[in-house]
């Protein structure tokens, strides 16, 4: 899959992993622990500015391999780094999405702007996600842009599962 490594929506700049946001990613991530801790099995409010350049590290590598997440990191205009969406192609050519967008950002249709911009280059792709039953406001964001929830699992390990032919 071969995406642009920058992208612009009317609010946002969309950049592929760069060693340089290391202290934001730091600093937005250990925020927002308690915000995404409910929905992000690897949310931490520990991380170390080592532990987020690594991150970025893996990052910048995974977007060099034909299968490997290809993570938008999201910036407001001002140059604060708010959020993370990442783009995982399979052999089969469906496309996993992800993303996380920090709460004082959040509810404020960033995400949405976000995946519009990036969904067109996505054009003949099935999308897909999951997400938590909790997870309310994500629901409505992916079925505002047309998902469909197409699969439930309960338990412990609950996820709903949306699907979207681009």
């Amino acid at each position: 899959m071969d995406l642009p490594r920058r992208l612009r929506s009317k609010q946002l700049k969309l950049h592929a992993p760069e060693l340089t946001f290391a202290a934001q990613l730091q600093a937005v991530l250990n925020a927002n622990f308690d915000f995404h801790r409910e929905f992000l099995p690897w949310a931490r409010d520990d991380w170390t500015l080592e532990q987020a350049r690594q991150s970025l590290l893996q990052a910048r590598q995974n977007w060099a391999a034909p299968q490997g997440e290809k993570r938008y990191y999201l910036f407001l205009a001002s140059g604060e780094l708010i959020g993370c969406l990442g783009v995982r192609p399979d052999a089969l050519g469906k496309v996993g999405l992800g993303y996380w967008i920090a709460e004082a950002h959040a509810r404020q249709g960033l995400m949405t702007e976000a995946l519009e911009t990036l969904l067109p280059l996505l054009e003949g792709s099935l999308l897909w996600l999951t997400t938590s039953p909790a997870n309310v406001a994500c629901q409505r964001l992916v079925e505002g842009l047309g998902f469909k929830r197409v699969a439930s699992a309960s338990g412990a390990n609950a996820r709903l599962r949306y699907e979207l032919r681009c």
